[in-house]
């Protein structure tokens, strides 16, 4: 019996150990690699989708919404980012880029109910999957979706700065450095 519970415990440390390291290697890989944001998003913004809404040349911050994800749910957070973008406004130094990637059977409702929303600032479709599927590299856990990138698409910071006043902290100070 004690040797069961020895060998349980043993495992359950192995297993979080393990689960850290792969956490370790795949934002590894992440921070090395490229984000292209495509410009085949869809950006709505007064009501109206366009396809030209992207600015090639300022820092992006990211917050992703992928198919996997209940993209009615996070709807309903966008309010909750309305700092971020103000953030984003007065330091010039930054966009933010709210982007969905909703399933197909999911498209229409999303795209409906974002145009209802009429949120202030633009917000992202992938229309046809290109950013969902050029972008292989970014970590498959939603607490890792919320990025910002160099100017050449690079991830150098990852978490939400709104989460707390460290992060806020962290994110100033990389929006410095840059």
């Amino acid at each position: 019996m004690k040797l069961r519970i020895l060998l349980a415990v043993a495992a359950a440390v192995v297993t979080a150990g393990c689960a850290r390291f792969d956490i370790r290697m795949e934002m590894r890989r992440f921070f090395k690699s490229t984000v292209e944001v495509t410009d085949t998003l869809g950006c709505i913004y007064e009501r109206n989708m366009t396809f030209e809404c992207i600015d090639g040349g300022m820092l992006k911050f990211i917050v992703y919404v992928a198919s996997t994800e209940c993209s009615s749910c996070e709807m309903r957070q966008i309010p909750r980012l309305k700092p971020l973008y103000e953030l984003a406004d007065s330091l010039g130094t930054f966009e933010v880029y709210t982007i969905f990637s909703p399933s197909q059977d999911e498209y229409n409702d999303v795209l409906e109910q974002l145009v209802f929303m009429n949120f202030e600032y633009p917000l992202y479709v992938d229309v046809f999957g290109d950013f969902q599927r050029k972008n292989t590299c970014m970590p498959v856990e939603k607490k890792y979706h919320c990025f910002l990138l160099d100017k050449e698409g690079h991830p150098v910071f990852v978490g939400n700065p709104l989460a707390n006043a460290d992060m806020m902290r962290l994110f100033l100070k990389v929006l410095n450095r840059i």
